[in-house]
């Protein structure tokens, strides 16, 4: 996918990981800019990023140099998430049950 007059912006997938590190590596999309990793700050970039969010079936990380950063979920819903008997973000805890039935977490 390309975005904004440029087409400098950024491009996106969906992606496994073969061993993942974390759930959220199970199946997730990865956007990576195409040539400045700014392009994820322009309007064009951010409601790229906002479209993956506001979808919310997958988490959604942003890959620079080898490296991703995970943007879906924030650190609350993730936490909420990861560990729902024990979160202390109980009132995302109703969502984050949802999320994992989805997700396919048990």
């Amino acid at each position: 996918m390309r975005l904004g007059p440029t087409g400098s912006a950024s491009c996106s997938r969906s992606k496994s990981a073969p061993q993942p590190r974390t759930p959220f590596e199970k199946l997730y999309i990865i956007a990576r800019p195409l040539t400045d990793p700014a392009a994820f700050d322009t309007p064009f970039g951010r409601a790229a990023m906002s479209m993956f969010i506001r979808e919310g079936s997958l988490p959604v990380f942003i890959g620079m140099q080898g490296t991703k950063r995970l943007v879906y979920p924030d650190p609350d819903f993730g936490n909420a998430i990861l560990d729902p008997e024990n979160t202390p973000h109980r009132s995302l805890v109703p969502a984050a049950l949802e999320w994992r039935r989805k997700y396919g977490m048990t």
